[in-house]
């Protein structure tokens, strides 16, 4: 892992044996979801010329939004949105959702998560090694807190304090140290980060169009280190035809901001989301 202050300085030597395209920031678009909550577009263009399009919710540690987990425990697959309205049926105020975490295809078209999903205190699946990347996860303890950790950080210190799970994949970012990846993959991506001072970060990468290429996991990276929050950890989550992300809109009506891969007609069913809540 390399370790640096790769932020303030805008230092990107952190890149150099990472498989990366590089990109410059050529607009930008924004708006305010709820109070303390921020929606940014922001399109890109890499070093040989392709588009890259990144949008991304920025939640502060005092906003009255929550980070809250929502899926099927029964590996009833649903699409973002139907997870999204379901959610809003049962009282639930969603500001912004992503899908989360990997899954497990059945031949009825359930899908089960890898890894940890604890919703409202109920632990439906823990953090594993039995699984392909099932021992990391996004948390928010009994008291509120963000957390990003694993399997060890789960039997030591965070069960029974969970107030909600998901997993995740690859660690882009952990505790300020870059996690070097060398995947060629450019891909759809979606990813969550906790910022220095407790606040929240979710990202998604559009791929595979004309609009947007993709990201590496390093250009995926670069995402956040470029926004001016100071982050402490990076999850990778599922991405490909999965990634997608919603806000409310300034009429109050829950949309998808990103342009899906598999095309907004044909949303891939999920596992589980990752929302943010006003509470």
């Amino acid at each position: 892992m390399i370790t640096m202050d790769i932020q303030k300085k805008r230092d990107y030597s952190w890149r150099e044996n990472l498989i990366h395209y590089g990109f410059s920031m050529v607009s930008e678009r924004s708006q305010t979801l709820c109070e303390g909550v921020s929606y940014l577009q922001r399109d890109y263009v890499r070093q040989d010329g392709k588009p890259v399009q990144a949008f991304i919710v920025i939640a502060q540690p005092d906003s009255p939004a929550k980070a809250a987990v929502w899926g099927s425990p029964q590996g009833q697959s649903q699409t973002v949105p139907e997870h999204v309205a379901q959610m809003q049926s049962l009282g639930k105020q969603v500001i912004a959702a992503v899908n989360a975490d990997f899954f497990h295809f059945f031949n009825n078209g359930d899908k089960t998560t890898y890894g940890a999903q604890i919703i409202d205190g109920v632990v439906y699946k823990e953090p594993n090694k039995l699984e392909h990347y099932g021992d990391n996860w996004f948390g928010v303890t009994m008291d509120g807190e963000y957390v990003l950790s694993d399997l060890e950080g789960y039997e030591s210190t965070y069960r029974g304090k969970l107030w909600q799970a998901v997993g995740g994949g690859v660690w882009l970012l952990r505790e300020h140290e870059v996690c070097p990846h060398r995947s060629p993959a450019v891909e759809p991506r979606t990813a969550v980060g906790i910022t220095d001072d407790g606040g929240l970060v979710l990202v998604c990468v559009d791929g595979r169009s004309e609009q947007s290429v993709g990201a590496t996991y390093a250009d995926l990276l670069q995402v956040f280190l470029d926004l001016d929050v100071p982050m402490r950890s990076v999850l990778n989550f599922d991405g490909g035809h999965s990634t997608i992300l919603m806000g409310r809109s300034a009429e109050g009506e829950m949309k998808i901001l990103n342009n899906p891969s598999s095309g907004i007609s044909e949303l891939r069913p999920v596992a589980d989301i990752l929302s943010l809540i006003r509470v």
